[in-house]
């Protein structure tokens, strides 16, 4: 079984994020959404792209049932990180990768292989 998602987080940190309050009435069979604020203008969107933002993205694999994949990819302006590890508790092995760096040219890497 594969188990793979992903997960995409823009955030503006220096302004107020547009609320939208909705109401859901729960008593017929289909569920109905009434927007009771404006909707958020595409200006909006554009001065979130100038601005600070954050990026995760996450994967999980079950390659069997004694082996999994797992990791990240985190980035916001001042710096960002790739992570990437397997275990195989059939084996007892344990293999990983880390890449991270930062806005001042700090970079660095991290290579792991136990009981291989």
């Amino acid at each position: 079984m594969i188990i793979l998602w992903q997960t995409l987080i823009i955030m503006n940190v220096n302004a107020k994020k547009p609320r939208v309050r909705m109401e859901i009435d729960m008593s017929s069979s289909k569920l109905q959404t009434v927007i009771n604020e404006e909707p958020v203008q595409n200006n909006f969107k554009n001065g979130l792209l100038k601005k600070g933002q954050f990026f995760r993205d996450l994967f999980s694999a079950h390659l069997s049932e004694h082996e999994i994949e797992f990791g990240h990819v985190c980035e916001n302006p001042n710096e960002w990180e790739q992570r990437f590890e397997r275990k195989d508790m059939g084996r007892n092995s344990y293999q990983g990768k880390i890449k991270w760096g930062n806005k001042n040219g700090d970079y660095g890497e991290h290579y792991w292989d136990l009981n291989h």
